[in-house]
């Protein structure tokens, strides 16, 4: 009678096996992938609704019977060693008869079947889900230690007696074993693992020492023996080789035991699967601003059953891009490419590599669309084919690209000057609608300015002054399209000063007056206030030459050389120009009047001016001396000028009434040095300094400065500059006490080498205080 018997690993403490159910019954049991089935219609519906399809729907669905049927249908879909598939046959007789014993026991193979189940449906390598099936197909009963056809009964006057056979236990008793032979590197012994059937359990032996395995089965119906063990890419884990599952040699042996009589190997087969690496980009698609540094993982992963000896990653990042850093240090970084290079790495199945890279990006945005390209090489060394056979290769690729926008403009302009109690208009071109514009200001010290409205329908805030100090205006503009990801702001200062009124230009028609000094009951200022507002004009002007009412030219040097009174004569006359006038007499005379406004303290230099020219008084006398210069525009800042002394657009409080508007002059009764002093300094509590002369066409100029005495003495140090900002000349004075000093300077840099012609800075040092005043050289 044939019996179908089915024994699961016993899952108590202790060595014992599970014990086989009465009445030729099947005992059931399953493990993760490994399922047993017993006769009864009953237990086949529990089985159905205990095990759903889903557990098993990934792979190849093999019930544990012992019968075969569906083991070999699986061996017949997936033949082949890179399949996993094998059917062994297997001639029969080889192992008897042998010393005169002539008997059929289940030791003698007929056919062998090996299943790897390493796929899912869609037939991808689940290196971490592989479940190892075997059948043994053999004449004579599985089991039957005796000859005497009952597998669990043991008959001492059998056809075994006579051949030593003394023991025959219920199943597959400790007389016997069924055995499956891995050799996992090709070398050395016949295996490095044996699963063993033995005792009625299933056991892993490695040097002698047995373990059980968890979750394996084994049935067998009459001359047939199935064997399912799950999770079988575990049972490497742990060996001193370095080895995996895709290059296993595998042997089936059927044998006796005890009696050495019934041993029976199948052919060697070897499983011979490709090696397989996934690697992946992630994020795949990032939104950035232009400038900002974007940041991926890259993950390779050993996604197949071959161990990965070598590895290679390379990333290429594409235009308007370049390499900042990463986790790992690259093995190599040649322009755009980025390698790692890894040898003997070792990477077993279902192990990954994980790296950062990190990229900085361009400003503005090199294209719309950032690419970035990886790849990835893993090679797989078969110890099978033997030293020096080229390696199994793999490759994978993947790319990211990154969506760049460039930073939005941020345009803010209005002016950097107002006084105290008065409201400045800001403004930028943006569309409020269109950038989601909005603006904050900060003030130092606090509380001195606030913004007191926005005009409706343009981007322009009033920013109201109560005191004085600076006060900053930031403007904040988001990218519409990435408003969360591309925000840009920028700044403006203004500062409020509290001036006390003094913005009161006069007109030419004034400055003509004092000229011509009809006593001083007719004139506001005294015929050696006039001297030292000339000597003022004459050291703080940037005008080259000065086009004489003759027709001819004058120097700034040659008008300095004058003496007092020829000086006063020629700059008053220059002042009353020729008749009739050009646009250049024109241009030179307003500049004069703007001049002895700005010395003589009515018009301070920080003043805004908002007429056909914004600016400040400072940077309108730089442009007009530049147009005197060099010819150009001079209509233009001809009227510029003309405006300022004239009071329009110029931003300031009434103007006081009394000579004390010419606060910078000292009164007509003091004496005044013939020498050009420094009129225009102010008072002695301020670090101020003048280049004399400025423009220099001579081989020498004096800069001349003033230590105020709140310093007492202090050490002084002059540095010169080019417009490159490189030192050519230090001047250190020794220390010098407070009051008016200068030092020459022969247009020599520290070599001794002369400066060529062009505009110069250079800084004062007094103590911990400094200014910078600029000064140009002619050479003819």
């Amino acid at each position: 009678m044939s019996v179908i018997l089915a024994y699961p690993i016993d899952t108590r403490d202790g060595p014992g096996y599970s014990e086989l159910t009465k009445g030729g019954n099947l005992m059931f049991t399953s493990s993760k992938r490994c399922t047993a089935r017993r006769l009864s219609a009953l237990l086949v519906t529990l089985i159905a609704i205990l095990l759903p399809t889903a557990a098993r729907a990934s792979h190849e669905a093999i019930m544990v019977d012992g019968n075969l049927t569906d083991l070999i249908l699986a061996v017949n879909n997936n033949l082949g060693p890179d399949q996993g598939g094998f059917s062994i046959p297997d001639p029969l007789g080889e192992i008897y008869p042998q010393g005169g014993c002539f008997y059929v026991n289940g030791y003698d193979l007929r056919h062998s079947y090996v299943f790897i189940d390493f796929k899912d449906e869609m037939g991808e390598v689940t290196p971490n889900d592989v479940t190892l099936y075997v059948g043994w197909d053999m004449e004579g009963n599985v089991g039957d230690v005796d000859g005497d056809g009952d597998p669990s009964t043991f008959n001492p006057v059998g056809p075994g007696a006579a051949c030593g056979a003394f023991s025959d236990g219920a199943g597959i008793s400790d007389a016997e074993s069924y055995n499956v032979l891995l050799n996992l590197d090709c070398t050395g012994a016949i295996d490095d693992i044996r699963i063993q059937i033995k005792n009625n359990l299933v056991r892993k032996v490695v040097g002698g020492v047995a373990t059980l395995i968890p979750g394996a089965t084994f049935a067998f119906v009459g001359d047939k023996l199935e064997l399912c063990v799950p999770n079988y890419q575990d049972l490497i884990s742990g060996l001193a080789i370095t080895t995996d599952l895709c290059n296993a040699r595998i042997i089936l042996l059927a044998n006796a035991e005890f009696d050495f009589l019934a041993e029976d190997l199948s052919d060697a087969v070897q499983l011979q699967v490709a090696p397989s690496i996934l690697v992946e980009k992630n994020p795949p698609v990032q939104d950035i601003c232009a400038g900002e540094p974007v940041t991926w993982t890259i993950t390779v992963t050993n996604d197949g059953l071959c161990r990965l000896d070598d590895i290679t990653v390379e990333d290429i990042l594409g235009a308007g891009m370049t390499y900042e850093s990463s986790n790992t240090l690259p093995t190599s970084v040649v322009g755009q490419t980025i390698r790692w290079v890894y040898t003997n790495i070792d990477l077993l199945p279902g192990q990954t590599i994980n790296l950062t890279l990190t990229a900085d990006t361009a400003s503005p945005c090199a294209t719309p669309i950032l690419t970035n390209g990886v790849s990835v090489e893993g090679a797989h060394f078969d110890p099978c084919l033997g030293p020096g056979a080229p390696p199994a290769t793999t490759n994978s690729n993947d790319s990211a690209t990154i969506n760049c926008r460039d930073l939005p403009l941020c345009d803010i302009d209005g002016p950097s000057t107002v006084a105290v109690g008065g409201t400045v208009a800001v403004m930028t071109a943006l569309n409020p609608a269109d950038y989601g514009l909005s603006w904050s200001a900060i003030s130092d010290p606090a509380g001195i300015c606030q913004i007191v409205g926005m005009t409706t329908g343009v981007a322009t805030i009033n920013v109201m002054f109560t005191g004085a100090g600076a006060c900053t205006v930031t403007l904040t503009v988001t990218d519409p399209v990435n408003p969360e990801i591309c925000v840009s702001s920028c700044t403006h200062i203004i500062t409020a000063t509290d001036r006390g009124g003094f913005a009161c230009p006069h007109t030419i028609g004034f400055w003509r007056q004092q000229c011509a000094q009809r006593g001083n009951g007719s004139t506001k200022v005294c015929r050696d206030g006039m001297d030292n507002l000339w000597r003022c004009v004459i050291t703080q002007t940037g005008v080259i030459r000065w086009l004489k009412n003759d027709g001819g030219y004058e120097t700034t040097a040659s008008l300095a050389a004058l003496s007092d009174a020829t000086r006063f004569d020629r700059l008053c006359s220059q002042l009353q120009g020729p008749r009739p006038m050009t646009l250049s007499n024109m241009i030179e005379v307003q500049y004069l009047g703007l001049m002895l406004n700005v010395c003589s303290g009515a018009l301070p230099l920080d003043i805004e001016i908002s007429n056909i020219f914004t600016g400040t008084v400072a940077e309108a006398i730089e442009a007009i001396e530049n147009a005197i210069n060099t010819g150009v525009d001079i209509g233009y800042w001809k009227d510029v000028a003309d405006n300022i002394n004239n009071r329009i657009g110029v931003l300031a409080a009434d103007c006081p009434e009394g000579d004390d508007l010419f606060r910078n002059l000292p009164g007509c009764e003091v004496d005044i040095p013939s020498s050009l002093g420094l009129p225009g300094f102010g008072d002695l509590e301020t670090v101020a300094t003048r280049p004399f002369p400025n423009p220099v066409t001579s081989n020498a100029t004096s800069i001349e400065y003033v230590i105020p005495s709140r310093l007492g003495s202090a050490a002084v140090r002059i540095t010169i500059f080019d417009v490159s900002g490189r030192a050519v000349r230090t001047i250190a004075p020794a220390s010098q006490s407070a009051g008016q000093h200068s030092v020459d300077w022969d247009l020599r840099d520290d070599d001794g080498t002369s400066v060529t012609s062009g505009i110069y800075f250079y800084r004062l040092t007094v103590g911990d205080e400094s200014i910078t005043e600029k000064l140009m050289v002619v050479r003819k």
